[in-house]
């Protein structure tokens, strides 16, 4: 608007590369905000650091399982790797597999097999060591 507002929620409008983020309107809030959320993540992976070291074999054994069998993302991501396994899985069976033959592949197979019968009559036998081959 004229303003520099906006209509629809009423908070100033950015321009240029930043009309895409989110504006605040205090920035010595956002930093005490910012600050304190740090502060907080940092306390909750220090406590999870000291509740692991504390842990005996048998659990951090059970602990590390679990973590390596729920890898981190969501249901898609979880998805997405299932079917990458599926077909990596099924391009392994295929290769390993003993190829089909069509009906066509076996009508060329046995139109070889003919012709090469054909070819192995039309060549004269030899006579012996000295005889000339007479398609050389």
């Amino acid at each position: 608007m004229s303003n520099g507002r906006c209509y629809l929620h009423g908070g100033s409008t950015p321009s240029g590369k930043d009309w895409h983020r989110t504006q605040l309107k205090n920035r010595s809030k956002s930093t005490k905000k910012l600050d304190r959320k740090l502060k907080d993540l940092a306390r909750r992976r220090a406590k999870q650091a000291a509740r692991v070291a504390a842990m005996t074999p048998e659990e951090r054994a059970r602990y590390d399982a679990w973590h390596a069998a729920r890898k981190p993302g969501g249901p898609e991501v979880r998805r997405v790797a299932a079917e990458t396994r599926e077909f990596r899985d099924m391009l392994a069976e295929r290769a390993n597999a003993t190829p089909v033959e069509t009906a066509v592949a076996k009508a060329i197979r046995e139109a070889i097999e003919a012709l090469e019968r054909r070819a192995a009559r039309l060549k004269p036998p030899k006579a012996g060591p000295d005889a000339e081959d007479v398609f050389s």
